[in-house]
């Protein structure tokens, strides 16, 4: 479950400011628990560093233990709404952040992600934290399920032309947000939900799309970001025939339950991101998808041990 920035804590954190290099790419693996969902390695200041990759985190997050071993100062409160209630973190700036072959100055949101979001400490490595939309939208991106990997390239590197095949517009969260829709067809309705690499599932507003709950789920717990972690809710899921995504489609599959409102977006997850080559120019607000048959994603430690190395 994926939290968001309260936006007038925007200013305080300003934005990222990058010095490009040639083309850098993360390798996408899992820790031991959780193989369900993408983190990105990249050698930075401690080595090949595992971050959790999260387009439906509007700003990058640092865990504690990553900006106390750096030895930075911690100041200012940032309130964070999360699935299982508000956080209140802090934030530090990172003035040499090195991301892969580029080089990044960013002020972090910190918070102890073990404790107050989905991302548990797994034993074989530290989560360095969440890569977010906030420095992901200052790169071209590919992502690459058949790999698998994320690129970061400069901006202005991808070529394609909005009349090219698989190509759709890219839209920012209220028009204003770090957060980016894109459109997706379920039967004869155009939805525009988030990208979230970080939620495994798709979520939409079941009732408000006029879909039959396929099944029920009471009293479950789920890990979610917020004050306590975890969050106990009912949930519901609807099987559908297919989505529809540029000139692709996925189905059949299960979809959960998001109801938000009327002006609230869904979530476009892994269930439906896995199956496409995804390209990202957000100077453009174009974006590129190509069906793929996606690879099976490596466990940190098998890559670790027999993994090409990241770019230095």
């Amino acid at each position: 479950m994926i939290p968001w920035l309260l936006l007038a804590c925007a200013p305080r954190l300003g934005h990222p400011h990058v010095t490009y290099a040639h083309d850098a790419v993360l390798p996408i693996v899992h820790p031991s628990n959780d193989e369900d969902r993408w983190y990105v390695v990249f050698h930075g200041t401690f080595g090949d560093e595992v971050w959790f990759l999260d387009t439906g985190y509007s700003y990058t997050t640092c865990d504690d233990d990553m900006i106390a071993a750096r030895d930075l100062e911690t100041r200012g409160s940032v309130r964070i709404r999360g699935e299982a209630g508000d956080v209140f973190a802090s934030r530090a700036r990172i003035p040499e952040f090195r991301l892969g072959t580029h080089q990044v100055r960013m002020n972090c949101v910190v918070r102890d992600l073990d404790t107050t979001s989905s991302i548990a400490d797994p034993p074989e490595v530290p989560v360095m934290g969440v890569l977010g939309s906030d420095v992901l939208t200052k790169f071209d991106v590919e992502i690459d399920p058949s790999v698998p990997s994320v690129t970061l390239l400069p901006r202005n590197a991808l070529k394609f032309r909005r009349r090219d095949p698989g190509v759709v517009q890219l839209k920012r969260e209220y028009a204003w947000g770090l957060r980016f829709r894109v459109p997706v067809g379920l039967a004869d309705d155009l939805m525009w939900p988030v990208v979230d690499t970080g939620a495994t599932g798709t979520h939409v507003d079941g009732e408000r799309l006029g879909l039959e709950p396929t099944l029920r789920q009471n009293g479950v717990s789920v890990r979610a970001s917020g004050a306590t972690g975890v969050i106990v809710r009912d949930l519901v899921y609807y099987r559908v025939d297919q989505l529809d995504l540029a000139e692709g489609s996925v189905g059949p599959l299960m979809l959960t339950d998001r109801a938000r409102g009327p002006w609230a977006a869904g979530l476009l997850g892994l269930n439906v991101l896995s199956e496409f080559r995804q390209e990202y120019d957000f100077d453009r607000g174009l974006a590129r998808f190509v069906a793929v048959p996606p690879s099976k994603v490596p466990s940190w430690s098998d890559w670790a041990s027999f993994g090409a190395p990241t770019t230095p």
